[in-house]
């Protein structure tokens, strides 16, 4: 069966989905190979480059928030996107998961 997984992870895969602060470097490499180790898909996120900000004086922003996806579903939906929207009164932007056109 085809499945996604998405929500908060918490953590950044590398530092470009970074912005303003350090990142825990163990944290990324477990959730790269996490990725790895389930086969999932990272999907590119359009729209907006990060999910997250503490709205802090001085800003950090990251790509904490993501959808996941099985390669079957990549087979029976290729055109299938995740759009980050801005804006929001949350520290979490809303990100959408569909199908370009």
């Amino acid at each position: 069966m085809p499945w996604i997984l998405g929500g908060d992870f918490y953590t950044v895969l590398d530092s470009s989905e970074r912005k303003g602060g350090g990142g825990n470097v163990t944290s990324m490499r477990n959730f790269g190979s996490f990725i790895s180790k389930m086969k999932v898909i990272n999907i590119p996120l359009r729209g907006i480059s990060f999910t997250w900000t503490n709205h802090r004086e001085r800003a950090s922003w990251a790509k904490l928030d993501r959808f996941l996806i099985s390669p079957l579903l990549i087979s029976w939906m290729p055109n299938i996107v995740q759009v980050g929207l801005s804006g929001t009164i949350s520290d979490h932007n809303v990100v959408m998961i569909g199908e370009k056109k």
